[in-house]
């Protein structure tokens, strides 16, 4: 199989856990296959399942001493999927139509993740197994409710955690309307 096969089985798996953080639901089973991943890649993992939503940490070292670090944070959670009528597809099984992948999670944050372990991975083999800085994977379980215990699961492992860069999901920060919060707007 080729690095983008595997990872494309990979997200299949992910969409077809329902991890649901208000539910409470598949969210060891998810951190758990991203823990496999992880090591998988080559990465010195890190599970804690201390707070309903396990923190999964991967540290992948640069042979250079001087390496500044970087951390790739997402999140596995997923919202509900309901109501599944509106769905064109399962919304747990990866579907492809045309060029375009469906499934909960594809874009929010299962597919996000895949893509940062597949750069990595394809960087590692076109490199030797080289890298020019560490990357520390730091993936939680409860980003769409408000990122319980995150603070508590930092702070546990601050030492860790220390960072030159720390890039969040996609990258940057979009403001969005229309999602699950009420927004009050005076326009005068």
């Amino acid at each position: 199989m080729t690095i983008h096969a595997d990872y494309l089985n990979l997200l299949s798996e992910l969409i077809a856990l329902p991890s649901v953080s208000a539910k409470e639901e598949f969210l060891p089973e998810t951190a758990k296959v991203l823990a496999k991943a992880l090591a998988d890649l080559g990465a010195d993992v890190i599970y804690d399942d201390t707070y309903f939503a396990p923190l999964v940490i991967g540290q992948l070292k640069s042979n250079n001493p001087n390496a500044e670090t970087v951390i790739l944070y997402n999140h596995y959670d997923v919202q509900p999927a309901e109501p599944f009528d509106l769905w064109k597809t399962d919304p747990w099984t990866l579907t492809q139509t045309g060029d375009k992948l469906y499934g909960r999670g594809v874009n929010d944050d299962k597919g996000n993740i895949t893509a940062r372990l597949t750069a990595v991975a394809e960087y590692l083999t076109e490199h030797n197994g080289e890298l020019p800085v560490n990357i520390t994977f730091l993936f939680e379980g409860s980003e769409e409710t408000a990122s319980r215990h995150l603070d508590d699961y930092v702070a546990k492992y601050a030492d860790v955690l220390q960072a030159d860069l720390i890039i969040w999901e996609s990258g940057e920060k979009t403001v969005k309307t229309g999602s699950r919060f009420m927004a009050v707007i005076k326009v005068s």
